[in-house]
């Protein structure tokens, strides 16, 4: 009988997942045809909580000669001679420091520990200079050493916004200018990171790199392809499907809609996000939002809080390749952060023909709903409201919804404004646009803003079942002056002939109460 196979999404190391009995997606086709190789150093770049580390803890295992761990696995029956090289495995996400002299003791520190686990002792005690001692050492004693770095942005992503940030650049430029200098006694490098930043070394000097993280061959090297849901999540599918009375067929589309739909590569298949189904399947089957317990980086959360973000353009736009290529710490893109971060991802591309050099251009987009929700839940705590998005004023909504009630609805948003603190309330008609946008958006209702006519831009409509409804917003104006803006540059139009019913509703939001004043609405 087989033993039962557990699954987690709290394991990263290779080896405690296999002698633990927990599941474990085959991977490691990908990761042979990396070591196959006789030399070769790569960077491979995916969304945080995406199975970068346990690709390293499984990379680790292959170039200890760990073959005992591999059976059953694909790797166990390709040509390989298992030979057991000694690897320098850094996690700089355990990296907390924001001064240079603290930065360059706790990276010493790192390399000191993998010293002391060889028996090394080391003379120097300088970062980089200790880093280079230790890769001679080894390579000396044991030959040549496998290098694995995980999360090698995370101190600069940690301090974007430091004044310190030239110098802390510096110290992570010299610390990685040892994997060039070092080059003759490597067998393997493989780093991975969220971003792509210049003036760290990485890219900048190491010309024998190569980047595989936007390659159709390594594009499902992360995540779980539908194929590989299904064959390894079967029961639990199974079982799940029957927990909410849905035919299986129907409830693939349903977990579909939730954690799939990251897409790294043009002709890439699209992955799901595996912590998010592994904790899906942990909590018994329950469609909730994990991707937002896991936190953003603050600089996202600084972006989004500082510029005027408009995501239906963002949404809408089409982005040059380049947007994915290394940039400076200090200019820092938005949008390729969004992508670089997991909240967008590639939806579509197309070649520029007209373009001698036949550039591509990219469509970005939420990848899932847990995701979309999770960007607007953001934006929402943005404002400082201290109302559960979990509680009363979703649920309430919902049912006003339901009822087609706008009196109901408009009293919901009255009251979730009153919870904002008077000192987060902005004086931008976009502001409250925003958040009566991201509360539909939590809900899970499709809402349109800025949606372009022939006459202007209607500020939001939401399409429910029959019945259509267009907002207007005004800030210390009058409802009136929204509401007729709506008949004058008849927003309706496009709806008239759809069969639904139309209610229009024009709003005024006054800064001085930061409240909604007053409305008017009318339905045709």
């Amino acid at each position: 009988m087989e033993k039962e196979q557990y699954i987690t999404s709290s394991l990263y190391t290779f080896e405690n997942m296999r002698e633990g009995n927990y599941l474990y997606v085959d991977k490691t086709e990908y990761l042979w045809n990396l070591v196959r190789l006789p030399k070769s150093m790569f960077f491979f770049s995916r969304p945080r909580r995406f199975g970068k580390s346990l690709t390293l803890s499984t990379l680790k295992a292959i170039f200890q000669g760990k073959k005992e761990l591999f059976k059953g696995l694909y790797i166990e029956n390709q040509p390989y001679d298992w030979k057991s090289y000694p690897v320098i495995h850094l996690d700089m996400g355990s990296i907390t420091s924001n001064l240079a002299k603290d930065l360059d003791k706790e990276l010493f520190e790192l390399v000191e520990d993998i010293a002391n686990d060889f028996k090394i002792k080391l003379k120097r005690v300088k970062a980089s200079t200790s880093f280079k001692e230790l890769l001679q050492n080894l390579n000396k004693k044991y030959g040549k050493v496998v290098i694995l770095i995980d999360e090698y942005d995370k101190p600069i992503l940690n301090n974007i916004e430091n004044e310190n940030l030239a110098e802390l650049q510096k110290i992570m430029k010299g610390f990685y200018s040892v994997l060039k200098t070092c080059e003759p006694y490597e067998r393997f490098v493989f780093i991975t990171g969220v971003g792509k930043f210049l003036k760290v070394s990485i890219f900048s000097d190491l010309n024998n790199l190569t980047d595989i993280s936007m390659s159709d061959d390594y594009a499902t090297l992360c995540g779980y392809t539908q194929k590989e849901l299904e064959e390894n999540f079967h029961k639990q599918l199974l079982e799940a499907s029957k927990q909410y009375d849905e035919d299986y067929e129907t409830f693939l589309k349903d977990i579909k809609g939730w954690y799939d739909g990251y897409k790294f590569s043009e002709n890439g298949e699209r992955v799901y996000n595996p912590v998010s189904t592994a904790k899906f399947f942990e909590d018994h089957g329950k469609f909730k939002n994990y991707w937002f317990e896991t936190g953003s980086p603050s600089i996202l959360i600084k972006l989004i809080k500082d510029k005027s973000i408009n995501i239906e353009e963002i949404l809408k736009s089409m982005y040059k390749e380049d947007i994915f290529t290394a940039f400076m710490p200090s200019q820092i893109s938005f949008i390729a952060l969004m992508y670089q971060t997991g909240y967008l991802t590639i939806k579509s591309w197309q070649i520029d023909e007209d373009d001698e050099e036949k550039e591509i251009y990219y469509k970005l987009g939420f990848p899932n709903l847990e995701v979309e929700r999770s960007f607007y839940r953001r934006l929402i705590t943005l404002t400082g409201n201290n109302v559960d998005l979990s509680g009363n004023v979703p649920y309430n909504l919902k049912q006003a919804m339901k009822e087609n009630d706008v009196d109901r609805m408009m009293k919901i948003i009255d009251s979730f404004l009153a919870n904002i603190p008077y000192q987060m309330h902005i004086r931008n008609e976009k502001y409250y646009q925003t958040i009566f946008y991201s509360l539909f958006k939590i809900i899970g209702y499709s809402i349109h803003a800025e949606a372009q006519t022939s006459d202007g831009r209607i500020d939001a409509y939401i399409e429910n079942g029959n019945n259509v409804f267009i907002f207007e917003f005004k800030l210390d104006e009058a409802s009136d002056e929204a509401f007729d803006q709506i008949i004058k540059k008849e927003y309706y139009l496009k709806f008239q002939n759809s069969g639904k019913k139309i209610t229009l509703v024009g709003a005024n939001f006054d800064f001085e109460t930061r409240r909604l004043k007053d409305y008017k609405k009318k339905e045709l």
